[in-house]
């Protein structure tokens, strides 16, 4: 059902064969996909594709290995490793030998770190994009702040300053959206027809260029998350996790109230800070290129898909 890109250390296992030594490996595990999530780690670059009902599926989700310096198309001097696999893309990537995807990884100018897929047979296009960024980050006086800087993204762009046209958009070619924090990660991505790919990454890249953060989209917003939150405190699964956040070490990252609500982002902030001006800064520190990464899946060519990447995300 996923598809993932995991960032290894030191050894990888793929299934059945026997760990494999090596430094700074990537792990991909192929299986029928459409939705793609990436997240970034020490650097490099991590992604999965989810499924949304795709009807091929691979018959063989074989787990495959390749270093950092194969995807940038760099020697491996772990020949062993290297003579293992038949089946390579030409900057080194491994797949499974039923994937008829095509493959290609790359680092735009201003830092930041793309995979891009190429699927003739994809009846659906896909994007998503990862920020080294979550609850964790939170300062300690407005909880929450990381997640409402997700939310608040969705809500017009200099270049789209109406709050719907991202959605609008996604609805009317046959596409949907999602995002979620952690709490070192924040991930925006989304689906849409195939033929209406590069529309949506237009609109979808702004929300990393130009962010309007209006003061009325500000406060509505803050009620939104307040009943996301208020919806969350039902949910057996979150209030355990709440539990273990309360026993958690209080100077622990881990301990912080991650969704935020009225009273953290609002009510209870210090007289001295402002919501808004503080996500400001927020965005301004920790969304820049070099801390993301992006994956984009689509009908289009790899030469194509990279272009793209270059024009929307290469600013």
């Amino acid at each position: 059902k996923y598809f993932y890109i995991l960032s290894c250390f030191k050894f990888c296992l793929p299934f059945s064969t026997p760990p494999i030594k090596s430094n700074n490996h990537f792990m991909f595990r192929i299986g029928r996909s459409n939705l793609l999530k990436t997240s970034l780690r020490g650097g490099l670059l991590a992604a999965s594709v989810d499924c949304f009902g795709r009807d091929r599926l691979l018959k063989s989700p074989i787990a495959s290995v390749c270093s950092e310096n194969e995807m940038t198309g760099s020697k491996n001097e772990n020949s062993d490793f290297n003579d293992l696999w038949d089946w390579k893309t030409e900057q080194g990537i491994i797949k499974p030998y039923l994937d008829d995807r095509d493959y290609r990884f790359i680092t735009l100018e201003n830092g930041l770190k793309v995979i891009l897929v190429h699927d003739e047979k994809a009846d659906k296009a896909a994007a998503a994009m990862s920020v080294s960024v979550g609850a964790s980050n939170d300062p300690h006086y407005i909880p929450g702040l990381a997640h409402f800087c997700e939310h608040m993204l969705f809500l017009g762009t200099e270049a789209y300053p109406l709050e719907n046209a991202y959605k609008k958009y996604l609805a009317s070619n046959g596409g949907r959206s999602n995002a979620s924090t952690s709490m070192d990660t924040t991930t925006f991505q989304f689906e849409v027809g195939s033929s209406h790919l590069k529309g949506a990454l237009d609109i979808f890249s702004n929300f990393f260029i130009g962010p309007l953060f209006t003061e009325s989209a500000t406060d509505r917003e803050i009620k939104a998350v307040d009943s996301e939150d208020s919806k969350n405190r039902t949910d057996d699964g979150r209030r355990l996790l709440q539990i273990l956040k309360d026993l958690a070490d209080p100077m622990h990252p881990y301990s912080k109230y991650s969704t935020g609500n009225f009273k953290t982002l609002k009510s209870n902030v210090p007289a001295n800070y402002d919501t808004r001006e503080e996500l400001l800064q927020f965005y301004k520190t920790h969304y820049f290129a070099e801390n993301m990464g992006l994956a984009i899946l689509g009908k289009e060519s790899l030469d194509d898909l990279e272009n793209w990447a270059n024009g929307l995300f290469g600013k």
